[in-house]
């Protein structure tokens, strides 16, 4: 499992995504500054979902729910 830290212009932590192998493939989560979960991609779907399971877009759309 790996953890990537998002930052700000000014190089403040914003939010992570963790990458993490999964039996279906691949599993990323974005959660912002605070440790709070806003959504996941996972590569067997191809899809992206919010923190409530709803679907977002296709394909790896995370940095959108990051505000």
């Amino acid at each position: 499992m790996t953890r990537e830290i998002l930052r700000d212009r000014a190089g403040r932590p914003v939010g992570s995504i963790t990458t993490e192998r999964i039996a279906s493939g691949i599993r990323k989560t974005l959660r912002d500054a605070g440790g709070h979960l806003l959504g996941r991609w996972e590569s067997g779907t191809d899809e992206t979902r919010d923190a409530a399971g709803h679907l977002v877009a296709r394909g790896n759309q995370l940095l959108r729910l990051l505000r």
